[in-house]
């Protein structure tokens, strides 16, 4: 399980101030056992790419040793939300992050992964959008394809919520299994914001609402697993005649 984290504080001074990411939402998540130390997770509203170069450097150390200490999952930093390509400046502010032992992505559409993947290790790209053209390019990048989307929470084009089961079954399984992925999002906002009418949250309330799209994304991880556990076997036994055959020929034995 994942999460973006938001309000990481500032680390113009060390610990960082003002930082509910590592006060409260980071040991909460560790303690309801949220997040695993091994599937990583992505960190929001930080300023380290605005701080000087020592600066910079003493934040990452310190944010990759408390990670460490903590038993905390690996901390993708994001850069700019959903950037449009070209972005006077993007460039500039985040290249620098990529001298430091640390990961960075954000969520993008496939041309701003083409226009601005070569300084992102991590790839979010928006649900549709993964092509075989662009998963190459991340390769040649040497970077990871994650998705994420919105829409699959509405009905149609409209507003209207529809947590379907077998939307987020497809979505979390056998659409992210087949398109090699590495991460699969659905943005879910948790704020008491009604206008976000496509969130998982009932409105005027902090409690996710008991939808069977809940279940239907654990089955799609379960299907990704057997899926996976599947090529791992054939992986193991190729050298056996059967892994090479074709599925529709073989005979099924009683």
């Amino acid at each position: 399980n994942s999460t973006v984290f938001c309000g990481a504080g500032d680390f113009s001074k060390l610990p960082p101030e003002n930082s509910w990411l590592f006060k409260a939402a980071l040991p909460t998540a560790r303690k309801a056992g949220l997040i695993h130390p091994d599937i990583p997770c992505v960190i929001n509203q930080h300023n380290i790419h605005t701080l000087s170069p020592e600066q910079r450097k003493s934040a990452v150390e310190w944010l990759v040793a408390e990670r460490l200490k903590n038993n905390w999952p690996e901390l993708v930093l994001y850069t700019y939300d959903e950037p449009r390509f070209p972005l006077p400046g993007f460039r500039e502010a985040f290249v620098p992050l990529r001298k430091l032992p640390i990961r960075v992505g954000t969520a993008m559409s496939d041309i701003a992964a083409f226009g601005h993947g070569d300084f992102h290790d991590v790839w979010i790209v928006h649900d549709g959008m993964e092509t075989p053209e662009l998963l190459a390019e991340a390769q040649r990048c040497g970077a990871e394809v994650w998705t994420y989307s919105y829409r699959i929470l509405r009905e149609g084009g409209g507003e209207r919520v529809v947590n379907c089961p077998l939307r987020q079954r497809y979505y979390a399984g056998l659409y992210t299994w087949a398109n090699k992925l590495k991460g699969n999002f659905v943005w879910a906002y948790s704020h008491l914001d009604t206008t976000m009418s496509h969130a998982w949250w009932i409105p005027e309330s902090d409690e996710p609402m008991p939808t069977v799209g809940w279940e239907g994304r654990r089955e799609g991880i379960d299907d990704y697993r057997y899926l996976q556990m599947v090529e791992d076997i054939v992986t193991i036994r190729k050298k056996d005649p059967i892994t090479s055959r074709d599925p529709l020929t073989l005979e099924v034995e009683a």
